[in-house]
């Protein structure tokens, strides 16, 4: 099933269960969902599953384990990305912070691991897919806050949250 019709169905289900329901909080027009009280279009959603997408197939070496991850955010795109927005938003209110010098550590292992050392084979892959240095960047950052924040609450992947989260 394509990310596209996914989102079709979850925006007609999303839509039709807000008007159905008075106990449900109503979701605005033109919204695909809202999440942490942001509201995404179908757009938005869009784009945050083809960059998660991306990400995961940079910065994950292990085949299976990128295989596992692609596919656990293929199937179920809109849960994926609501517990990831929802574990960042805890992060955020708990007044955390990522220490630059791990997201360094990060990024030098992933260029170790996946670009045979080369930073600059990095930066040109980064630049094929419309990335900037810095959003990648910030996407490190903020898969390490996932990471941390499962720790945090106790849970380990798989744990508690839908879809490997």
């Amino acid at each position: 099933m394509s990310t596209r019709f996914f989102f079709l169905c979850a925006t007609g289900l999303l839509l039709t269960g807000a008007a159905l329901s008075e106990d449900k909080p109503s979701v605005p027009n033109g919204a695909a969902a809202v999440i942490n009280g942001h509201t995404y279009s179908q757009a938005d959603l869009t784009v945050l599953v083809e960059e998660q997408s991306l990400f995961i197939r940079m910065t994950e070496g292990d085949a299976k384990e990128q295989k596992k991850q692609l596919a656990e955010l293929n199937d179920h795109p809109l849960e994926y990305l609501a517990a990831r927005l929802k574990l960042l938003a805890e992060f955020t209110m708990a007044g955390g912070s990522v220490r630059p010098e791990y997201v360094n550590d990060i990024i030098k292992n992933i260029v170790t691991t996946n670009f045979g050392g080369d930073q600059d084979k990095l930066i040109t892959a980064l630049a094929r897919s419309g990335f900037t240095f810095r959003k990648f960047r910030k996407m490190v950052e903020d898969d390490l806050t996932v990471r941390v924040m499962r720790e945090r609450n106790g849970r380990k992947k798989g744990d508690g949250e839908p879809f490997g989260l």
